[in-house]
């Protein structure tokens, strides 16, 4: 894993060497070897905190939960919506646990994402269970999803 991180000495250039060292020390360390990746991941992330030489977007954090396409993930690159999509993402596994999940770019609605629940139910229980997540959680929190539709894509 090769990341940057800033000189100290030089507000201009990045040393990639340093990164990559800290980031494999992280990494190589005994407690890392025997983890889960993504447990891995978020304690790398975690640190990201407090140490700067890793440097994960918003948009590896999205990519661990959602397939994204490359128009949601350009227009995410300027709308930072991770919060109430790792919000959201965890509301919608109450309801649909199995199935992927995937953003991409509301071509009727300019300015949205639309986050697809790809699932093979049939349709009145996939329906059945979007309604329940909306009663439950979507209709209390339609002002934090207003840049976001969810619907369901049968597949």
């Amino acid at each position: 894993m090769v990341s940057t991180i800033h000189n100290p000495f030089d507000k201009t250039k990045t040393n990639t060497v340093a990164a990559a060292f800290a980031a494999s020390a992280i990494l190589l360390s005994p407690g890392m070897m025997t983890m889960p990746y993504s447990q891995v991941y978020n304690t790398v992330v975690n640190q990201r905190q407090t140490n700067t030489s890793l440097d994960f977007s918003s948009i590896d954090r999205l990519k661990r939960d959602f397939f994204m396409t490359d128009a949601a993930e350009n227009f995410l690159r300027y709308y930072d919506l991770t919060n109430v999509l790792t919000t959201a993402e965890k509301h919608i596994r109450d309801y649909f646990p199995e199935e992927k999940l995937m953003l991409d770019i509301d071509g009727e609605r300019e300015g949205k994402v639309l986050l697809l629940i790809q699932t093979s139910l049939s349709v009145d229980k996939a329906s059945d269970l979007l309604d329940a997540l909306d009663e439950a959680w979507i209709i209390d929190h339609i002002d934090e999803l207003k840049h976001i539709v969810i619907d369901v894509m049968f597949i």
